[in-house]
């Protein structure tokens, strides 16, 4: 990927995810990275395919990501570990990704291809975490792997939706908790 584009994901995505879709124009894309409208769309044709590249963008920055390096931990267990750790403290970082992600929903509902879209974006992560199942011996892995992201996602929105609230959890034990869970 050309440096052009990437900068125009990276400023897209945080704009998207601090600010909201709805409140972001390609404008302040432009402005904030220093290039022109036109140079955002000579890659995308729409903003909503900008917002749905750069959602894809950011997942697999996540699995690219230093923190993440799968590579580096011997057991499954401790990939698994790594992986779910690492996507609730990149996800609940920013409160406003989850409004994004249901913007994207809301984007994606009325083409007809988002289920194709969707199968993409929880596809490549989903395959990841049942394959570590597999590894992990663990029955049912094609059924628990989309349990246990779907319970991490929960988790996510659960913090975001309570973090100004009196309500206190220990979200490194309700991780390891969960983490036993699924594979126990």
């Amino acid at each position: 990927m050309n440096k052009t584009k990437q900068k125009i994901l990276e400023e897209a995505f945080k704009q998207f995810s601090e600010n909201s879709y709805a409140k972001t124009s390609v404008e302040t894309i432009a402005e904030n990275i220093n290039v022109s409208k036109g140079a955002i769309f000579h890659y995308y044709d729409t903003k909503s395919e900008l917002a749905i590249d750069c959602f894809f963008y950011r997942i697999e920055s996540i699995l690219n990501d230093d923190e993440i390096k799968l590579q580096s931990v011997d057991s499954p267990k401790e990939k698994i570990t790594l992986l779910v750790k690492t996507f609730f403290k990149k996800y609940t970082k920013l409160p406003k990704l989850i409004q994004f992600l249901i913007e994207i929903y809301d984007i994606l509902k009325s083409k007809e291809e988002s289920t194709n879209i969707w199968q993409r974006i929880y596809g490549q992560i989903e395959g990841i975490m049942i394959k570590l199942l597999k590894d992990c011996e663990i029955k049912n892995p094609e059924l628990r792997a989309p349990l246990l992201l779907s319970c991490l996602d929960g988790l996510v929105i659960f913090k975001t939706l309570t973090a100004n609230t009196e309500r206190e959890l220990d979200y490194d034990e309700l991780l390891e908790e969960l983490i036993y869970i699924f594979l126990s």
